[in-house]
């Protein structure tokens, strides 16, 4: 019915908003890509594809090293 079309469109576009937004703070540097798959709800494989994907390019330094790193304890 209607209000169940309109509740699951709602659900995608909360997803794709915490989506684009993990993406932008990934972009910008502010995050890792563990955190970002994180802030999205994503595996960090999933992210690494969404990234491939939209081709943005991946920032991996020893800051990201160390946040995965922390991630995994």
């Amino acid at each position: 019915d209607k209000s169940k079309l309109m509740r699951e469109l709602i659900v995608l576009g909360m997803k794709e908003k915490k989506l684009e937004e993990a993406l932008k703070l990934y972009s910008d540097g502010k995050v890792s890509l563990w955190k970002a798959a994180t802030i999205a709800d994503f595996s960090l494989w999933k992210i690494m594809e969404v990234v491939k994907e939209r081709k943005i390019q991946i920032q991996y330094g020893e800051k990201e090293l160390r946040e995965d790193l922390k991630a995994l304890e």
